[in-house]
């Protein structure tokens, strides 16, 4: 049987990404949290500039998996990354 999990709440964002957070110990104090769905950039809608937008963000996710997941196999959906998404687990990419 199926399972889904809500996982919006409790999410950290950063404008600027870095490749150390990636790794499990990155240092999230200047991360702010967010909810998702989110957008990087709030714009007027009078107002069209690609620049303020379009960048490499981060966001952070920490969970412990459930016990009875040992040895299962589990998908994750992201609905609503925009152009491209690199997801790491533990810091490998998935």
């Amino acid at each position: 049987m199926r399972k889904r999990y809500d996982w919006n709440d409790g999410w950290l964002f950063s404008e600027q990404f870095e490749d150390a957070m990636t790794e499990p110990a990155y240092d999230e104090k200047n991360m702010r949290p967010v909810r998702l769905p989110h957008t990087v950039k709030e714009t007027p809608f009078d107002y069209f500039d690609e620049s303020c937008y379009q960048m490499v963000s981060g966001y952070r996710h920490r969970f412990a998996a459930p016990k009875e997941w040992e040895g299962k196999r589990a998908a994750v959906t992201f609905c609503g990354a925009a152009h491209e998404a690199a997801v790491y687990v533990n810091g490998e990419k998935i």
